[in-house]
């Protein structure tokens, strides 16, 4: 029976006397070396060459030589290091880093496809959102103006009514009914005039009615102060032009009534 090369020069195979399994020889050694140990006095009656050899065997067990050494920790660190680059090629980003980094588009189109213009479904697009939102604008600013003239009216009716009531009955306070029972539609009045919500059927109508306001060349219908503006068949610039020219267009109309 024999071992490689027991930390001594390397490519030499020793031979093992006997035929007794390799791990009994180990564990006798390490039990002879344990009791050498706990009374080291004992290598001082050894001979000096024996105790020389002895000390060498232990010591290149222990530590081999330069070459041996920087041999073994290269191969502990390059298994450690395939080991550690194991567990990370199932990792995401080396997964990701495998592929493609640009995916080149085909040069050729299928042969089933058809051209079609993107720029004017764009443009359908922002047109139809400008227009929901002037015409949302312009139905919530209008509950808005209603509601500030029903307060005022409010307001003005019920203070005549008390100016009333202290003049000629001033022990009867009947005012305060019409007070109460107004002020509750007031409030009712209030929460649908302050909401922002706008229905489908409302919407649809108030912006057929800014296309026919811009087809007719009524621009003053459209909200200015938002920026938003609907475009007719004809776009136009807007200049102070066409405040006279709206001007002219209500005086035409109002003659037009008489």
């Amino acid at each position: 029976m024999s071992v490689d090369d027991r930390r001594g020069a390397p490519g030499v195979t020793l031979p093992l006397p006997g035929d007794r399994p390799f791990e009994e020889e180990v564990r006798e050694v390490t039990a002879f070396l344990e009791r050498v140990g706990a009374a080291r006095h004992v290598l001082d009656t050894l001979p000096p060459a024996d105790r020389t050899r002895l000390l060498r065997a232990v010591s290149q067990v222990h530590a081999p030589n330069r070459v041996q050494r920087r041999r073994a920790s290269s191969a502990a660190r390059m298994a450690r290091t395939d080991r550690v680059e194991a567990v990370r090629a199932d990792t995401g980003i080396r997964a990701l880093r495998r592929r493609p980094v640009v995916t080149t588009p085909s040069v050729f189109a299928p042969p089933a496809f058809e051209p079609q213009d993107v720029h004017a479904d764009a443009e359908r697009e922002v047109t139809e959102a400008r227009l929901s939102t002037a015409a949302t604008t312009r139905i919530v600013s209008r509950r808005r103006r209603i509601l500030a003239a029903h307060a005022v009216a409010y307001a003005v009716i019920n203070a005549l009514l008390f100016a009333v009531n202290f003049l000629s009955t001033p022990g009867e306070w009947w005012v305060l009914f019409p007070v109460f029972f107004w002020g509750l539609g007031l409030l009712l009045h209030a929460g649908f005039g302050l909401s922002k919500h706008v229905s489908e059927r409302r919407l649809t109508r108030e912006k057929r009615r800014l296309l026919e306001a811009a087809s007719a060349g009524v621009t003053r219908l459209v909200e200015r102060r938002t920026g938003v503006r609907v475009a007719g068949p004809v776009d136009q610039i807007e200049d102070p032009r066409l405040d006279e020219a709206d001007e002219a267009a209500r005086k035409q109309r109002g003659s037009r009534d008489q």
